[in-house]
């Protein structure tokens, strides 16, 4: 379970804490200090599945990825679990520095440790600093619900597949390449 740390933070301190213990990660929403704990094998699974569906498809313009941490907006830093970026934006971000702005595309795999609060404030950051799309895969009942800049908010079940020509992508990704 992630566990929050009382007072809020600026990024110049979060930045200053040491590495947490037993493999887990930091975030920080809106100066909320988050540890989070490292993701178990079925949440891995699903991350991996989705970022080689996109490797395997998406154009040369984007680039996909598994875990890594953007720095959105002064006081935020967020990993999604799968991103997709702008080739341009990714390579214009120095090697020793923070990604800025939202991915294009953020997905976000729930676990136990996340709460209802914590999505909706990463879903808010994500579309308020850039993001295009923003996709909450939901492992239990194998349902992604995806939360569109321009098309609102959708959910795909089942057999269902997901449009991505905004990612240049043609084909449909299946849910059962996430699932599988």
């Amino acid at each position: 379970m992630s566990s929050t740390v009382a007072g809020l933070l600026t990024f110049e301190e979060f930045e200053r804490l040491p590495d947490p213990p037993n493999g887990g990660r930091y975030e920080l929403l809106e100066g909320e200090l988050s540890l989070v704990p490292p993701p178990k094998k079925g949440h891995k699974n699903i991350e991996m599945n989705l970022e080689r569906w996109l490797v395997r498809n998406l154009s040369d313009d984007f680039l996909s990825t598994g875990e890594f941490g953007v720095r959105i907006g002064k006081d935020s830093y967020i990993i999604p679990d799968v991103a997709v970026v702008d080739r341009i934006r990714w390579e214009a971000t120095p090697d020793d520095g923070y990604f800025e702005g939202a991915p294009e595309l953020a997905v976000e795999v729930l676990s136990p440790t996340n709460s209802a609060r914590g999505i909706a404030t990463k879903i808010a950051l994500y579309f308020e600093h850039g993001a295009q799309e923003c996709w909450i895969v939901d492992p239990t009942h194998h349902r992604v619900t995806v939360h569109s800049i321009d098309q609102g908010t959708r959910v795909y079940s089942d057999a269902s597949t997901i449009p991505l020509t905004r990612f240049g992508i043609d084909q449909p990704l299946p849910l059962s390449a996430i699932f599988s």
